[in-house]
């Protein structure tokens, strides 16, 4: 019997995973001990060096939804992951959803190899799929670890999902064609913009807590090159400049404190003086900025009805 809410169909997940032996044997486990069980997950080892490969078959033996694919290292193939470690995590995960087909799936999760969460968790985003039929994507709140304690990611939102999990109607990711593969980054943000410009709902929910155990460029361990390639990531995503300028601004009072918000700025501004045109189409980039306009505007708008309150 379904619980209210539910949805039938099933979903499949796909993990990219490149040297992650110290940390998937956790994924693996918070998987498995899920309510309700993936049809199929495909975890692909994309070159790595660390036998995380032989981590992930050991630790999955006795599940049997649980697939292992190798991507063979070739001599001119990524021998770490750096700049074009994004587009390659696109090309891997493409590669697991072949291994997909003839499920008759309704959902797909774009799932990292770091992130550990409760059993409840992926039965509680099928459910709020089955509330609402326009939600194409949906994930939790992301926790980063600070001085040895959880605390929630400086940048969720609820209008965003985090890349570490995503849950997508298997309607709505065909319909956008997939992740783009960026050499920057952002194909997570890219893919939720496409769906957004579409009709779908994205969504994140601040009662689903996901554990990221990597640091991550952006996350409270980042430094000035971090965030100045956050930067140059925006740019490619057709950020307008003045949302760019309030963003940094707001981002003042994370750490690296100042330093992270001007390198993030300065990684903007030399990409569209060194004429870095965006990764995206010129459509995901237009609504892109049309998004970031309209929230500007409602922001000031709410700014000046509270000093017309306070007059």
């Amino acid at each position: 019997m379904k619980r209210r809410g539910s949805v039938g169909g099933g979903y499949c997940l796909v993990t990219p995973a490149h040297n992650e032996s110290g940390y998937i044997a956790r994924t693996i486990d918070a998987v498995i001990a899920q309510t309700v069980p993936p049809l199929r997950w495909v975890i692909v080892d994309d070159r790595s060096s660390d036998g995380t490969a032989r981590v992930a078959e050991e630790c999955a033996r006795d599940a049997g939804f649980v697939s292992v694919v190798r991507i063979a290292s070739r001599r001119t193939g990524r021998a770490r992951r750096g700049r074009s470690g994004f587009a390659s995590k696109v090309l891997a995960f493409e590669r697991g959803r072949e291994g997909l087909s003839g499920l008759g799936h309704r959902f797909v999760g774009n799932l990292d190899a770091d992130v550990t969460f409760g059993p409840g968790l992926f039965e509680q985003l099928l459910e709020e799929f089955g509330r609402d039929r326009r939600l194409g994507c949906a994930g939790g709140w992301i926790r980063e670890s600070c001085g040895g304690k959880a605390r929630a990611r400086f940048g969720n939102s609820e209008r965003d999902v985090a890349g570490a999990l995503q849950l997508f109607r298997r309607e709505c990711l065909d319909e956008i064609g997939g992740f783009p593969a960026l050499a920057c980054g952002g194909e997570d943000a890219a893919a939720q913009a496409a769906a957004r410009m579409r009709g779908w709902r994205v969504r994140a929910f601040p009662r689903l807590a996901i554990d990221h155990h990597r640091p991550t460029p952006g996350g409270v361990a980042s430094g000035g090159a971090a965030r100045f390639r956050e930067g140059v990531r925006d740019r490619a995503l057709g950020y307008h400049p003045l949302f760019e300028v309030m963003k940094c601004a707001r981002r003042t009072f994370e750490r690296p404190y100042v330093l992270g918000a001007a390198a993030r700025l300065a990684g903007y501004a030399w990409s569209c003086i060194a004429g870095a045109g965006t990764g995206v189409s010129p459509d995901v980039a237009r609504f892109i900025r049309e998004e970031q306009l309209r929230r500007v505007r409602s922001l000031l708008a709410t700014k000046a009805t509270r000093s017309e309150h306070w007059r």
